[in-house]
């Protein structure tokens, strides 16, 4: 693959939410297109999130130890991720802006060439406005569409 040739694909996101309590409060698998691509050492997917309020634009970007989460849409977020430090973001929703903040313990991506498929592991600690509100466990595994 070329460095910015784009190649359509499916994008399986399972994600996993655990509460203050240490109680997993969702697990949700959910399966949409997009494209994924390569640029400057860093892999990109790039994909569409359809529900009941609309479309949200997703972007994620993994590169040397480093993530950057960018949705756009009815919600937008943009959280960048460092392996091992805290990170300022932010999140606008239906209540309005927020900031936020995330402690990544975990950033692996995988991307075999020649199968053209590949996964991304995400974790992380995420506060909104100061307030812990969860664990996060985001695995993204990419297939030829």
């Amino acid at each position: 693959m070329r460095p910015i040739d784009k190649l359509a694909v499916n994008v399986l996101l399972i994600s996993k939410a655990i509460d203050e309590t240490e109680k997993v409060t969702k697990t949700t698998p959910k399966t949409d297109n997009g494209y994924f691509y390569m640029k400057n050492d860093a892999l990109y997917v790039k994909f569409d999130e359809i529900d009941e309020h609309g479309t949200v634009h997703t972007l994620i970007k993994v590169s040397n130890g480093k993530a950057l989460i960018q949705r756009k849409g009815h919600v937008s977020m943009n959280q960048p991720l460092v392996k091992n430090e805290e990170m300022a973001g932010s999140y606008s929703g239906p209540y309005g802006e927020m900031n936020t903040s995330a402690k990544t313990h975990k950033i692996k991506a995988l991307w075999d060439s020649h199968l053209k498929q590949g996964w991304i592991q995400l974790n992380y600690e995420l506060h909104v406005q100061g307030q812990y509100v969860g664990h996060f466990d985001l695995t993204y595994q990419i297939s030829p569409y």
